[in-house]
């Protein structure tokens, strides 16, 4: 989401996220997110299951609490999204630039939905 890939249309589920506030569900935009993901490796024509490390690493160590692209720190020690993809350099993130959370803070402020569930 603070990237960009997902867009959250419908406002108070847009300040459920920024408030971290807990919900019923997240399955529309965990449904979204799947989505968004097998587009981009259909149009990356890299595997889903590529894309899906990728954007998991990223989002676990780089895009968290803290945040990359502006606390210029990762949230893991080691980074996990640079142990699994090799960078020439980590002075910050891919995305930089180009991703909406970069330039956008009410992007930044958006969090994962918070929901009570066995599966994490």
């Amino acid at each position: 989401m603070r990237i960009g890939c997902v867009e959250i249309l419908d406002e108070e589920l847009k300040r459920k996220l920024i408030n971290k506030e807990p919900m019923k569900s997240d399955e529309e935009i965990r449904n979204a997110s799947v989505e968004a993901l097998k587009l981009i490796s259909k149009l990356s024509g890299h595997p889903i299951l590529m894309m899906n490390d990728f954007f998991w690493t990223l989002g676990r160590s780089c895009c968290k609490e803290k945040i990359l692209c502006v606390d210029r720190e990762c949230n893991k020690k080691p980074c996990t999204f640079n142990l699994a993809v090799k960078l020439d350099s980590y002075d910050e993130c891919v995305f930089e630039g180009v991703c909406k959370g970069n330039l956008n803070e009410n992007y930044r402020n958006l969090w994962q939905p918070i929901v009570n569930t066995h599966y994490y």
